[in-house]
């Protein structure tokens, strides 16, 4: 599952890459991208556990398992956005 965000978070520096010259504003681009779906792993996560509490989470096997992809997939993706981020603040 973490290869997907690693080939989207790809995609998008590959895309930004393509369509932007400087690579300073390259990787500004990209972090914000990959910032923006840290943000929606992250509102997932809080809806599953605003909505059915942790305790319900744990006490269903599919829904743990799918708790604990998405707290992967926001873990990898966080560490790609900081990757983002310091080449960014390296190159400006």
């Amino acid at each position: 599952m973490a290869v997907f965000i690693v080939l989207f978070n790809l995609l998008i520096y590959i895309r930004a890459s393509e369509t932007i010259e400087n690579i300073g504003l390259v990787f500004g681009e990209c972090a914000r991208n990959s910032g923006r779906i840290s943000a929606v792993l992250n509102l997932v996560i809080l809806f599953l556990i605003g909505y059915f509490g942790l305790k319900t989470i744990y006490k269903i096997k599919t829904k743990t398992y799918l708790f604990q992809v998405l707290i992967i997939l926001f873990g990898v993706n966080h560490l790609i956005h900081f990757i983002f981020v310091s080449y960014y603040f390296k190159s400006s």
